[in-house]
């Protein structure tokens, strides 16, 4: 979605989780982890979402991805970095053994 909103023409590669593409020698080249996704970029591997999503904000001409305004950055960042351990429960509930709080200033 990062390229489509920059506006740069790319070309998508099927990778089938279930048959485990990502662990062919051929995709571990690219990316030695076999995690999805990756992007290549004249020639070069960028892997894991939200360095590729700030890659191609700073590498492509367009819209800027991140706003301006710190907190809104922030937000979109924290929307990049899910935390399954808290999904449902905000600060203060108990989630298993562990406590979690969120702060407001």
């Amino acid at each position: 979605m990062a390229l489509e909103e920059k506006g740069v023409k790319w070309t998508s590669r099927y990778i089938d989780l279930f048959k485990f593409d990502q662990m062919k020698p051929e995709y571990i080249a690219l990316n030695p982890d076999g995690v999805v996704p990756t992007l290549v970029h004249d020639g070069k591997p960028i892997c894991e979402s939200t360095i590729i999503n700030e890659y191609i904000d700073a590498a492509f001409e367009g819209p800027k991805l991140v706003p301006a305004d710190p907190l809104r950055a922030a937000r979109i960042q924290s929307d990049q970095h899910p935390r399954p351990w808290l999904r449902g429960h905000r600060g203060g509930e108990r989630h298993g053994r562990h406590h979690h709080q969120c702060c407001r200033y």
